[in-house]
């Protein structure tokens, strides 16, 4: 029993991180899957793509985070108006959460080459705990128990967007739903509200070679605020290469490559630059993306996402 104790500990420090805290999934490379919590960012290409993200976090870690996202967009209605889904399955030692998402944006032009786009986020979670899967028979407050919670929620998003430069602010849930299954004796807290501010600029280096910097700062109220700064650089096109570093102290190598006008992959190995090195392997990002387009001449503003 003690052993299974100390092996759960970290379990339950996680769900308490989860609870209170950093709720929304996290990317190493939130550029690859940024309509995740943007709902601007739907429609922001001029053809359709759908893309898959897939995250094992802490490797070798018991009950770290595992995270699964698909999402697919386009624009409608002569490229002015964006549409898009998304749906994330979410792990967190006992806790798991499907999320289904809708985006919707509209463009705004605000001069030659300069678009501001205005989203609408609306999602419904499926929050479960199986708590009973922890084998804490000591504790009846655990021992045989599964927990689950729907949870509605909204949010909205803006992307001010050029072809050198993109700024977006975002709120993906407004409502601050209880994690509880109507069980007034029972309550692991509440979601929280999540507020993004992320951007990037594209230098030209000479044709067809681009340095992508970008950041995104996240906060979330009683938590430290959190910022990723990231550098890209981009070749012919065809492959990218870089790095980020996250304030929670990580860093991230990435890599992609396109295999041709409609499917791209990458990958991006984050580690700890803190304690937690030691104990565990490093995470893992895998992503493919398809895009629905076909090359009709040459590609003057190359697409930042």
């Amino acid at each position: 029993m003690k052993r299974k104790l100390l092996m759960t500990i970290p379990i339950l420090c996680l769900c308490v991180f989860a609870a209170k805290a950093q709720q929304e999934p996290i990317f190493s490379n939130y550029i690859w899957n940024p309509m995740a919590f943007n709902p601007a960012i739907a429609g922001s290409k001029s053809f359709t793509t759908m893309n898959l993200t897939i995250r094992e976090q802490w490797v070798g870690f018991e009950g770290r985070p595992r995270t699964q996202a698909f999402n697919v967009h386009t624009p409608i209605k002569k490229k002015r108006i964006g549409v898009g889904a998304s749906i994330i399955n979410d792990n967190i030692g006992p806790i798991n959460s499907t999320t289904l998402q809708g985006n919707f944006a509209y463009k705004f032009k605000v001069q030659r080459g300069v678009t501001l786009a205005l989203g609408l986020k609306a999602e419904a979670s499926l929050w479960q705990g199986k708590f009973a899967g922890l084998e804490l028979a000591d504790d009846p407050a655990l021992a045989n128990n599964i927990r689950s919670a729907f949870l509605p929620n909204f949010g909205f998003g803006g992307l001010l967007k050029s072809k050198d430069y993109f700024v977006g602010i975002a709120a993906p849930r407004l409502f601050t739903n209880e994690f509880n299954d109507g069980d007034a004796n029972w309550n692991q807290g509440e979601q929280v509200r999540h507020f993004y501010l992320h951007g990037g600029y594209t230098f030209e280096l000479k044709r067809n070679y681009y340095f992508k910097p970008n950041i995104m700062v996240n906060y979330v109220q009683n938590v430290p605020v959190d910022a990723t700064i990231s550098a890209n650089f981009e070749f012919e096109n065809q492959l990218w290469l870089g790095a980020s570093y996250r304030a929670a102290q990580s860093i991230t190598p990435t890599v992609a490559y396109k295999f041709n006008n409609q499917i791209k992959a990458g990958y991006a190995y984050e580690f700890m630059v803190n304690n937690l090195i030691s104990h565990q392997w490093g995470s893992h990002e895998l992503m493919i993306t398809y895009d629905f387009y076909y090359r009709t001449g040459r590609v003057v503003n190359p697409i930042f996402f």
